[in-house]
């Protein structure tokens, strides 16, 4: 009964209407719309597919229930994960972590999607979990594929699909091979390519809730997978557990060169945030050689003008540069930008205080990496709760924060909020990117985007441009948000407000509504972050991706 209790505790914790909605949506089969050459085309490309089980004895069988389209039960192939033999003709293989039960449907998703693109390597659902009694609990709802993500916390489970010639290229595995260790290797046979793993925002499989209770041993199999691989295929690379979750931080090996990097600290007097935060930043221990750009508009505090002359004394990496224009930020630090040839650009607000050491030297080695176009850190109130650890598209309408005041030492949904991971837009109070990219792109919207969602803007057309932004919870600083600019509360800054969320509306609305990196079945309701939405805001994956 104290078991039962624990688990009851975690499922309303983490959604206040849990059992109510959660049975609602999920308890029963749900036939996915689909015509009737949806239907049989699906049906006709599992045929030829296996199940293969971490565990030998496992046997499914799978019936379609499309109403007049009803197509029987057909006993599929089974086999351990450790059976090394090739496919033997078989198309795809569904791989099973241990004691888990494929939902009524999930087969019909799987193959509706490989219909449409067959291409596809490794397919992956979001899943749920259930007790001893039967009753299915704690539902994870995953994001579009991530790899740093993945990298970091495993996050793979349940039912997964893979075509059949990447199993085959995989069949030498050891007979002691573990679940991770395998879906690892598949993973990096695939190259981590988006275009070939794809991911359906349905429950496709049921998994024991001793792995929501007890996740710490799949997290020690998952980072042992990880440190063979590096020790094997990625030297320079390092690779540790951040306790008490477990979860894995990937260090990649730098750059032969240290490339320079500016930092731009947009100011308006604020002496009393600026000087712990110029501070912090001269006191930075890199390799990079280091510039400071310090854009002022229009201080007039005595006190202010004469730390910033100071500071150009005294410090050679210091530019001061005067702009009396109306507040605009996003021009401000275009402006700044423009300024130098540094091939990285740290932009950074003045109320921030750097709290790691190696902060810059963090940054810097995700920000070279050729797929990622920004690189963020993690963000604390002074009083030690969350302010950012990403943004979610569409929360509150544009885009929000939706970790904001947790507690540091909640790991949040899936580990983000100390895992690594690819959010799709960043705050740029402490935003790092290359230079060519921030050219090539025209910076910041200092037009249309003057205060507000300009950080967000760039992240989307990062995206466009075929970009990653990561987020990099191991840099940690404290933010005192806006303490410098106050809020905007009068009339006119609420019609300007007003004003640019229209813009991105009008600019960024599809994208908005459709975050990659947040589940569907989540609600984008202010406040209500991570918790079940009332329905789901896109159709199945597998239909979106039969029109690209």
């Amino acid at each position: 009964m104290h078991r039962f209790f624990r688990i009851l505790g975690l499922a309303i914790t983490d959604f206040p209407t849990f059992w109510q909605r959660l049975r609602a949506r999920f308890s029963s089969p749900r036939a996915l719309p689909a015509n009737a050459d949806t239907a049989a085309s699906s049906a006709a490309v599992y045929q030829q597919w296996i199940i293969a089980h971490d565990r030998a004895g496992y046997s499914a069988r799978v019936a379609l229930d499309l109403g007049p389209l009803a197509i029987p039960a057909r006993q599929l192939t089974t086999r351990s994960v450790t059976d090394r033999r090739p496919s033997d003709g078989d198309t795809h293989i569904i791989l099973l972590s241990n004691h888990t039960v494929l939902h009524d449907m999930a087969v019909f998703e799987f193959a509706a999607l490989i219909q449409r693109c067959p291409s596809i390597a490794l397919v992956y659902g979001d899943y749920d979990h259930v007790t001893g009694m039967g009753e299915r609990i704690n539902p994870v709802f995953l994001p579009d594929w991530d790899p740093d993500l993945f990298w970091s916390t495993g996050y793979l489970r349940g039912a997964i699909l893979v075509r059949a010639d990447l199993w085959d290229q995989r069949c030498g595995m050891a007979e002691d091979t573990t679940f991770e260790s395998l879906i690892f290797g598949l993973v990096t046979a695939v190259g981590d390519t988006p275009e070939q793993i794809a991911h359906i925002p349905h429950i496709l499989s049921h998994l024991p809730d001793r792995e929501w209770i007890e996740p710490r041993p799949r997290l020690d199999a998952h980072f042992q997978a990880v440190r063979t691989y590096l020790q094997t295929s990625l030297p320079g690379a390092d690779a540790r557990q951040i306790e008490p979750h477990g979860i894995v931080d990937v260090r990649r090996p730098s750059a032969p060169a240290p490339a320079a990097i500016a930092v731009i600290i947009p100011t308006r007097d604020g002496l009393e945030v600026l000087m712990p935060c110029v501070q912090a930043v001269r006191q930075s221990v890199s390799k990079h050689p280091l510039e400071i750009i310090i854009i002022d508009n229009a201080s007039e505090n005595q006190a202010t003008l004469d730390y910033l002359a100071e500071l150009k004394a005294d410090d050679p990496r210091v530019t001061i540069i005067r702009d009396d224009a109306p507040f605009n930020f996003a021009g401000l630090n275009n402006r700044a930008a423009a300024a130098t040839t540094a091939p990285l650009l740290c932009f950074l607000n003045n109320d921030t205080e750097v709290i790691s050491a190696d902060w810059l030297d963090r940054l810097a080695a995700e920000a070279l990496r050729p797929e990622i176009g920004a690189v963020g850190a993690r963000l604390l109130y002074p009083d030690g709760r969350v302010q950012h650890t990403g943004v979610i598209l569409g929360l509150g309408g544009v885009a929000g924060h939706g970790d904001a005041g947790r507690p540091a030492d909640d790991p949040g949904p899936l580990y983000r909020a100390v895992a690594s991971h690819r959010p799709s837009a960043l705050t740029a109070a402490c935003l790092m990117m290359r230079s060519s990219i921030f050219n090539r792109l025209n910076g910041f919207d200092a037009t249309n985007l003057a205060i507000d969602f300009n950080d967000v803007d760039l992240c989307l057309r990062l995206h466009a441009a075929g970009y990653a932004t990561l987020l990099v919870p191991a840099v940690e600083l404290v933010h005192k948000e806006s303490i410098s600019r106050g809020d905007n509360r009068d009339p006119a800054e609420s019609a300007r407000f007003a004003k640019e969320v229209a813009y991105m509306r009008d600019t960024w609305g599809a994208d908005l509504d459709h975050d990659p990196a947040y589940n569907p079945n989540l609600s984008i309701a202010l406040g209500e972050a991570y918790s079940l939405a009332e329905s789901l805001r896109t159709e199945p994956v597998w239909k979106r991706a039969s029109r690209s």
